[in-house]
């Protein structure tokens, strides 16, 4: 069978997203591929996904949902990797009303803490002024579908990721 969009992982890189029919893997290739390290003249370890379908072809979406899930889980340790340097906390997780959302800002300036959904909507944002210190949110999530969400917290020095679960 001939798959129009097949990835081959090279270099480190691993096959996160098998194709397969009536339970027989397609060895050829996969539909997503991942790399975690150094990458080729880099100063700092880092990750990236790379996919080779089209989501919004997906028309269940429990099972866009799920395939989102599983990428957005990968990872060599335990789910997504906080990124950055800004002492990002993000607290209880799974959340099931109230979610803490707090970065250490290291100077005084902008921060953007933003969530999003399994399909990469901005379910939640907020841009605001930080001092020097500790910047806190309170987000209400009750009104939030279970499942997985993504939060980025950006601030004038780096931008911080996390992985949320919503019960």
């Amino acid at each position: 069978m001939q798959y129009p969009d097949v990835l081959k992982p090279e270099n480190g890189a691993v096959g996160i997203l098998a194709y397969t029919k009536d339970s027989e893997v397609y060895s050829d290739g996969c539909a997503g591929i991942g790399f975690c390290g150094m990458f080729p003249n880099g100063v700092e370890a880092g990750k990236v996904i790379v996919m080779a379908i089209p989501f919004e072809s997906i028309s269940e979406e429990d099972t866009r949902n799920e395939l989102m899930r599983r990428i957005l889980a990968y990872d060599y340790d335990a789910g997504i990797e906080n990124v950055g340097a800004g002492g990002l906390s993000v607290y209880p997780n799974p959340a099931t009303s109230l979610l803490h959302v707090s970065i250490d800002c290291a100077n005084s300036g902008n921060v953007c803490m933003e969530i999003f959904d399994t399909n990469g909507r901005s379910v939640f944002n907020r841009q605001e002024s930080c001092e020097q210190g500790r910047h806190a949110w309170t987000v209400d999530v009750s009104c939030f579908q279970r499942g997985i969400y993504v939060c980025r917290v950006t601030t004038d020095e780096a931008t911080n990721i996390e992985k949320i679960i919503v019960k």
